[in-house]
């Protein structure tokens, strides 16, 4: 965890140094937990590609990542300002409506025009992430496939690897607020509505067209 943690710094010094040379100054207020994801892809791909990853023990990774969580969360839920808090209840309100109302509508409505296989569960791991974090996600999918039958689990744990860096604390989260304060909120919000449905386009039609493809399994067959 150590190495992939300073692997993840350098690559962020990295990042800032290159940004620096070419006159901006975009990576110096983003965070190192997206950069992470990476770092500790690049250790475990190292690992097993020589043949020691055995000798990681996941438990014990786990546990501490358990750990640094709650850490994480109490700093967070201490450093709060209560008074800023008080001052925006309404807007708070509201957005934690509208937030929990269409991770709803994508668990029930998008869930299934998404995923091929094995949908809600799928779903239900992007539904905790969409509550609270990563952690979230990977609880939800433990509880409803606890024998591991379905790769939940692992696709959600590789799309972490495309989606933290930008979306999860990352790029476009770092620059939301700059965006905003540039561009303003309407056209912001314009974007990312155009965005939401291309994708979700995307989404849809790729599943439709993996759901016409037949499956492996049945292409060596003869007809009788």
């Amino acid at each position: 965890m150590a190495v992939a943690i300073l692997l993840s710094v350098g690559i962020l010094w990295g990042l800032r140094a290159v940004a620096g040379m070419l006159g901006t100054d975009i990576f110096d207020n983003f965070p190192l937990f997206p950069v992470t994801v990476i770092g500790g892809f690049v250790v475990q791909w190292v690992a097993t590609r020589f043949g020691v990853a055995h000798h990681i023990d996941k438990r014990a990774v786990s546990g501490l990542s358990a750990v640094a969580l709650d850490a994480l969360v109490v700093s967070a839920i201490g450093t709060m300002s209560l008074a800023t808090l008080g001052a925006n209840v309404p807007a708070l309100v509201t957005l934690s409506v509208v937030g929990v109302g269409w991770s709803v509508v994508s668990l029930t409505w998008l869930g299934g025009r998404f995923h091929r296989r094995n949908w809600f569960e799928h779903a239900i791991a992007d539904f905790g992430q969409s509550q609270g974090n990563v952690a979230t996600g990977f609880v939800l999918a433990d509880m409803v496939d606890p024998e591991r039958r379905t790769n939940t689990a692992n696709d959600y744990g590789y799309k972490q690897l495309l989606y933290e860096p930008f979306l999860g604390g990352g790029l476009l989260t770092a620059l939301s607020v700059p965006l905003i304060g540039r561009f303003g909120l309407v056209a912001f919000t314009l974007v990312s509505v155009i965005v939401t449905m291309a994708v979700g386009w995307c989404g849809t039609r790729n599943a439709r067209a993996q759901r016409l493809t037949p499956s492996p399994r049945h292409m060596g067959r003869s007809r009788p």
